[in-house]
């Protein structure tokens, strides 16, 4: 019998993503700790203001 790994959730697979965005970027000299500590902060300053709808990354805004 072969055992089936649980696909991972649509979030966690966009949790990877920009976790790998990030380090690249900081990699790269293009954001430094304190950008990514700036935009995180933005982040959950702007929280409340998401309804699920504009948190959902299949929207299109543009």
């Amino acid at each position: 019998m072969v055992a089936v790994s649980p696909k991972p959730s649509q979030s966690a697979i966009d949790t990877q993503i920009l976790r790998a965005l990030v380090r690249k970027l900081m990699g790269n000299g293009i954001l430094s700790q304190d950008d990514v500590r700036a935009l995180l902060a933005d982040a959950i300053a702007h929280l409340d203001e998401q309804t699920p709808m504009d948190a959902s990354p299949s929207s299109d805004h543009g």
